[in-house]
C-alpha cells in the first residue's frame, strides 16, 4: 500500500481528475462566445442589414414567421428584404425594442438566447455580455 509506485500513480490520476474538473469549469463560457463570434462573422452582412433597416424604426416591431401588416413604418419592401433575411439567418424571431434589434437563435418559454445590436449607445442591461463593437450575447 505505501509502494511508492502506487503514490505516483495515485498522484498522477488525482493531478488528471483536478485538470478535468478546472477545464469543465472554465470552458463552457469560452466556446459559447467563441461559437457567437464565429455565428457573427458568418452572418456579419445580414445581420448589419438588418439592424441598418431597424435602426430608426419605431419600438415594438417583431418578425416571426411574417411581418405584420400593422407596422405602418415599414415599406413592403423592407417587410419582404426582412424576412429574407431572418431565413438566411436562420434565427426564429428578429425584434426591434427602445435601441436594441434582437435576433432569437433559440428560445423556449422564458429562456431566449441569441445576439443584440444596440443601435445607439447606452449601458447594456447586467444580463447581457459584450461579443464585439455594439454586439451583445443574451
Amino acid at each position: 500500500m505505501l509502494n511508492p509506485e502506487n503514490w505516483k500513480t495515485k498522484l498522477k490520476w488525482t493531478l488528471i481528475v483536478f485538470l478535468a474538473l478546472v477545464i469543465h469549469y472554465y470552458s463552457p463560457p469560452v466556446l459559447v462566445k467563441k461559437s457567437y463570434q464565429i455565428y457573427y462573422l458568418l452572418h456579419k452582412k445580414q445581420l448589419e442589414n438588418v439592424c441598418r433597416i431597424l435602426k430608426d424604426k419605431e419600438n415594438g416591431i417583431g418578425i416571426m414567421r411574417e411581418v405584420s401588416e400593422k407596422i405602418p413604418s415599414l415599406s413592403d419592401e423592407e417587410k419582404e428584404k426582412l424576412l429574407q433575411l431572418k431565413n438566411e439567418l436562420g434565427v426564429y424571431m428578429i425584434s426591434k425594442y427602445r435601441d436594441e434589434v434582437d435576433f432569437g437563435l433559440w428560445g423556449f418559454l422564458d429562456v431566449r438566447l441569441g445576439l443584440i445590436c444596440m443601435t445607439k449607445p447606452h449601458k447594456p442591461r447586467k444580463e447581457i455580455y459584450h461579443l464585439k463593437d455594439n454586439w451583445y450575447i443574451h
